[in-house]
């Protein structure tokens, strides 16, 4: 490692790359890896100064503060933002050495130790600091046209459902083609109402009236906007969000509301679990879904969440929210855990995959997918504090001066109001 510096490297990592094939990670080793996800390095895996040992430079300790180094998460997102030279010349299994101390240990009632609880908590405030530099999608693109739901809303959104039990399904469609008219009627047929929020051109074909409402959007406009623009108009009291080239059969989506009519649930998300799988193969909606679910301390849901669809809804949670809030799936699911809904895993459908397809495209981009992950925990960061809630472990930060606008010696000067409302989606 010091022939690494020596040679021109300013950070020396000691690889653990090998834990990125693993098929069930742990919480410190899935913080690493979303931290250099997020800086846009996943070649760098999981390497990170979490791990020792490590060396630096002079040049590398003074552009990352040496109080900085107390967070080591913290202390990579520095080094890496700065662009310093990065080098992993060793390999040593220091898993194998660590001693295992109580609180490494998991105590009933914990969802994971205390040692994973304040890596996590040291994971978040990284992603605070990103953030407040950064805004609150990191830097991340939206690709989508947030700002036309003020316009395409429905002006008199329904109240209530038009009957107890009723079921309204909101599909998303590039065109209003055979495939999607055969959709809209095999759901009528099951006494769904249907709206279609079409993105393009009809391609020649037209819904009679009572078989669906379709609502024209912009080309481009996004699946997550159409969803929300469709929520103003659907009357059912279970509301299903769909995009209609994911080919769900009917009667496999209509699945999804029995948790709500049942009365179990307030969101049905579709299971994702079942697909997990090693975090080199994972796509970013998957890591990053994960890393949220774990913060907001819905560790049960895994890797499923709203930016998945299909999913459902109850319409009075929905209202708790406001539609808006669909345009920015993991918001949505952070608000709904703070505001106590209870979120279901529903049934499991694979239309996330490693290798990507066409509607993978454009429902999981990843810079789109990223970019909602952080607008989440922006908002949840905001509310419960620059760990997101989680333990310092008595750390006695006060003993090396804190850097202004890296790391902190107290907590509480790093803070900002939430917003009252969400004007900003519109922007």
């Amino acid at each position: 490692m010091v022939r690494a510096v020596e040679g021109g490297a300013d950070v020396t990592f000691n690889s653990l790359r090998w834990l990125e094939n693993r098929q069930h990670p742990d919480v410190p080793t899935l913080d690493r890896y979303f931290l250099n996800l997020m800086l846009q390095r996943r070649a760098l895996g999981l390497e990170n100064l979490l791990t020792v040992p490590h060396a630096l430079s002079r040049r590398a300790v003074d552009v990352i503060g040496k109080s900085t180094l107390a967070n080591p998460l913290l202390a990579t997102v520095v080094a890496l933002e700065h662009q310093l030279r990065i080098a992993t010349p060793t390999a040593v299994n220091v898993l194998a050495k660590n001693r295992r101390r109580p609180n490494h240990i998991r105590r009933p009632g914990q969802i994971m130790s205390r040692a994973s609880q304040r890596i996590h908590g040291d994971a978040v405030e990284a992603v605070w600091y990103w953030l407040n530099k950064y805004g609150r999608r990191g830097g991340f693109p939206e690709h989508r046209m947030r700002w036309s739901f003020p316009q395409l809303k429905n002006p008199e959104p329904p109240a209530s459902g038009a009957e107890p039990g009723s079921v309204s399904v909101v599909l998303a469609a590039l065109a209003l083609n055979e495939d999607v008219v055969r959709q809209v009627r095999e759901l009528v047929q099951r006494q769904a109402e249907v709206v279609v929020i079409c993105e393009g051109d009809d391609a020649g074909t037209v819904l009679e009236g009572a078989e669906g409402q379709v609502i024209r959007v912009p080309e481009h406009a996004g699946y997550d906007v159409a969803f929300a623009i469709g929520a103003t108009y659907a009357t059912g009291d279970t509301l299903i969000f769909s995009d209609a080239g994911l080919g769900v059969a009917p009667d496999v989506l209509l699945e999804f509301a029995a948790p709500i009519r049942s009365g179990a649930a307030d969101f049905v998300l579709n299971n994702q679990n079942p697909y997990q799988a090693p975090l080199k193969s994972m796509h970013p909606v998957h890591i990053g879904t994960w890393f949220a679910n774990i913060t907001a301390g819905r560790r049960d849901l895994g890797i499923s969440s709203l930016l998945v669809p299909p999913y459902a809804i109850r319409r009075d949670a929905l209202q708790v929210l406001g539609p808006e809030l669909l345009m920015s799936p993991c918001l949505a699911q952070m608000r709904a855990v703070v505001a106590q809904l209870r979120l279901h895993l529903g049934p499991s459908i694979p239309v996330v995959t490693s290798a990507g397809g066409a509607s993978e495209s454009r429902l999981f981009h990843k810079e789109r997918v990223l970019g909602d992950v952080l607008e989440g925990l922006y908002d949840w960061i905001a509310r419960h504090g620059i760990r997101g809630g989680f333990t310092d472990e008595g750390r006695h930060r006060e003993v090396v001066p804190a850097r202004e606008g890296v790391y902190l010696a107290q907590f509480g000067s790093n803070f900002v109001p939430v917003d009252a409302e969400e004007s900003w989606l519109f922007g």
